[in-house]
Formats: C-alpha cells, structure tokens, sequence
C-alpha cells in the first residue's frame, strides 16, 4: 500500500489545517462532519484510510456511505465519541489514506530507439540498454 495523502488539522470554530500531503483543501460540513479534497485523484474508488482524534473519546468514522459515496477525489468522515455515538469537532484530528498503487507512474519514450514504456519504479533502461529517456 501507499500512503496517497494525510492531513493534520484542527477541526474546531473555523478548520485549519495544520500539515498534509497531496490534500488541496478540508471542508467543514457541520459538527464533527469533514471532507477531504485531494490534490492529485486516487486511481478509484476502492483506497482505505485510518484515522485518529485528539480526545480520549473519539475515533474516525467512515461517511462515504448511502449520500456520501466515495469518489476519487474526496473523502467525508467524521469525528465520533465513544459515549454516544455523536459527532464532535475535536482540535487535533489526523487521517491517512492508503491505496494499493505504486505512486507517481509515468509514461516515457526512448528518444534514440523510440521504445515507449510505462516506468513504475523510476529506472529507465530500455531493452537495447539506451539512456535517452524522455517524459510523454
């Protein structure tokens, strides 16, 4: 798995968010309620994210279900208390979503040989051996 994106955040009064990785915005949809927009789209549908909030008593649920379902390029959930089950803002809430996909792929073409070919993990040596990639 790859960790896509993360973000730290404070949920209370107006959200800010503190630190994140691939997230190009946060939305406050009502106590306790969030979405995730991300900068670069997940491939589908199918990624997973974990999550944690600052009090002892509140956890991270998922609320891409029945109206909010999931889409590549963002993610609701919501902050929850143990006792209760209702939501809550928090001041320290952080979540990472993971997809089981190698990050960064692009397409390169060898400019001598005019091989073309799908890099995944960065090397680039086509089969004559030829060290003329370039980005397509």
């Amino acid at each position: 798995k790859t960790c896509k994106a993360w973000i730290n955040f404070n949920g209370t009064g107006t959200v800010a968010i503190r630190d994140s990785f691939n997230v190009a915005s946060l939305t406050d949809n009502g106590t306790g309620d969030y979405t995730i927009t991300f900068s670069q789209a997940f491939s589908n549908i199918n990624y997973c994210y974990a999550g944690c909030a600052g009090n002892d008593d509140h956890f991270i649920s998922s609320r891409n279900y029945g109206s909010f379902p999931p889409t590549t390029t963002t993610s609701r959930m919501a902050s929850v208390q143990y006792n209760g089950g209702g939501k809550s803002d928090d001041n320290l809430i952080s979540v990472i979503n993971y997809e089981n996909h190698i990050q960064n792929t692009r397409k390169y073409s060898c400019n001598y040989c005019t091989i073309t070919k799908l890099d995944r993990h960065n090397g680039r040596t086509c089969t004559n051996n030829c060290s003329n990639w370039i980005e397509i």
